[in-house]
């Protein structure tokens, strides 16, 4: 056992045009022992109904182009639990192109080839092409409601249908041009099944308008979500979403500081908001959040340090060879494996080792960092066990997707 002493979604603006950064799978590629591959996933598909108001990921929010303002309008109740606010009378919405689904409030989605709507009446509208699954919906809320409330909604709608899920920070990833104001916030989400490793990654958009109308989009699915959803069909849905005339006074929305959500999953943080989720069977040992947190089995460990003050990647390793070094003696480092940097500037760097527990167990780990030139920081996954039959990771699917949650959990690292 190792005990040491002592994120986000962002978008890039380029001109009216929105485009999400993924984060998707990038923790892979640095690889110095063999990965676990995800296997189709056996979920079953969750529609949540649409009184829930909120929906999953989608690759992009993609561009949009500024729309004029239209008349205020309407008044509206919508069955969404939620009494609407009272306007003027509602100017005539857009009717949904052929070949869209409708979310709701003159809001369409065309449909992605491939993809058919299979959602139930009284459900948000899902469309799925039997690998990855789109869910959205529009719906009437009050001016100026927190995005965090119905980020939240969304996530209680389907947080115990999987049997791990970790979920990013959830952070503004942008505007939408044009009046009404809009704003859209982004949170990336991870599942795992502890039976067959399978891993699906998506995203959830949550998109609030100031005059209280709200659209949720979220996609996910075994292959990530990257490309799920074609630029242009997220363009005009975008494009529908603020088309929709207003339905009553709009009401200047303010930035939300990046936040996380409540779930009934087990999150174990590190440092502010940067956390890993633990996999079913590891448990948290000894106190966790102020820059460093541990989980265990009884077989492997898994923790993660925050370190400060390092010059480059030769130093990360050196720091994290000096940490080893307390516990294990006879060790022995394979070489050092470097990844590109990533779109913040962060690399990932690998390594692993064999050693003498000072209990006098022969034990193999592997150490991930991710290193942030620019402020000199990182963050240190270690990951030790016992040698069984041989030195294999005795639990190389549940470590891996510990692994992805925390880089899950950051862009840069201040």
């Amino acid at each position: 056992m190792i005990v040491v002493g002592a994120v986000l979604a962002v978008a890039a603006i380029v001109g009216t045009a929105l485009y999400i950064v993924t984060k998707d799978d990038d923790v892979d590629q640095v690889t110095t022992d063999t990965q676990p591959t995800a296997e189709t996933a056996t979920e079953t598909t969750l529609v949540p109904p649409a009184a829930s108001i909120a929906a999953e990921p989608t690759t992009t929010v993609a561009p949009v182009t500024t729309v004029p303002p239209t008349t205020v309008a309407p008044t509206a109740t919508i069955d969404d639990g939620v009494t609407t606010t009272t306007g003027a009378p509602v100017p005539s919405i857009p009717a949904i192109p052929e070949g869209s689904a409708d979310l709701g409030n003159g809001v369409g989605l065309p449909i992605p080839t491939g993809f058919t709507q299979t959602s139930q009446p009284g459900s948000m509208i899902a469309l799925s092409d039997n690998t990855s699954v789109i869910v959205a919906h529009s719906a009437v809320r009050t001016p100026g409601i927190d995005p965090a409330l119905v980020t939240q909604e969304y996530v209680n709608a389907f947080d115990n249908s999987f049997q791990t899920i970790s979920y990013g920070p959830t952070a503004k990833n942008g505007s939408l041009t044009g009046e009404p104001q809009a704003d859209v916030y982004t949170t990336f989400f991870l599942t795992f099944d502890d039976t067959t490793g399978a891993v699906q990654s998506g995203f959830i958009n949550v998109y609030v308008r100031g005059d209280g109308l709200v659209l949720i989009l979220s996609a996910y699915g075994p292959n990530g979500y990257a490309g799920v959803i074609p630029q242009a069909n997220v363009d005009a849905m975008n494009l529908s979403f603020q088309r929709t005339p207003p339905i009553g006074p709009s009401t200047p929305l303010a930035t939300i500081a990046p936040f996380r959500v409540a779930t009934i999953h087990s999150s174990i943080p590190v440092d502010g908001l940067v956390a890993f989720t633990a996999t079913p069977g590891f448990v948290p040992y000894g106190p966790t959040g102020e820059g460093r947190a541990l989980v265990s089995n009884g077989v492997e460990d898994v923790q993660v340090d925050r370190m400060s003050g390092q010059a480059d990647t030769n130093v990360v390793t050196a720091s994290a060879q000096a940490v080893i070094a307390q516990n294990y003696t006879g060790v022995e480092y394979s070489e050092l494996s470097l990844g590109d940097p990533d779109p913040w500037g962060v690399v990932h760097g690998a390594f692993s080792w064999t050693g003498v527990f000072v209990g006098g167990q022969r034990s193999v780990g592997r150490v991930d960092f991710y290193f942030d030139p620019a402020t000199a920081n990182a963050y240190v996954a270690f990951r030790t066990w016992f040698t069984g039959a041989d030195d294999s990771d005795p639990y190389p699917a549940a470590s891996q997707f510990m692994l992805r949650s925390l880089f899950n959990s950051f862009t840069g690292i201040p």
